[in-house]
């Protein structure tokens, strides 16, 4: 029996990485939004409020990733990892990959 297992988390320096990737995709697509980024234990590692992005949502957002690493699933819903059937045509599924990406604020 194991007791023990070798995980892997983020480093600060993964973080902001992070971070700064996903403040240039919300400025690619015009969209200031509120950005944390959190371990895989919840805790929070980067944060940035872009001008312009909603006060409330620096809480939101950061409740948000944590729901997201705890449950190990990525934001946006249930199934964001797949197009609704809808766009892929009836009754159809198309893959996505399995991204996490900041919603807006």
């Amino acid at each position: 029996m194991t007791y023990v297992k070798d995980t892997k988390t983020l480093t600060l320096a993964g973080g902001l990485a992070v971070l700064q990737a996903a403040i240039a995709e919300a400025e690619k697509i015009g969209q200031p939004m509120c950005i944390s980024v959190v371990d895989t234990g919840g805790n929070l590692l980067a944060f940035g409020r872009m001008d312009g992005s909603k006060a409330l949502s620096v809480i939101s957002t950061r409740n948000k990733a944590v729901t997201s690493a705890l449950s190990n699933e990525p934001t946006g819903g249930a199934h964001a990892d797949r197009r609704a059937a809808g766009d892929a045509g009836p009754g159809k599924q198309v893959d996505q990959p399995d991204r996490r990406h900041p919603d807006p604020c």
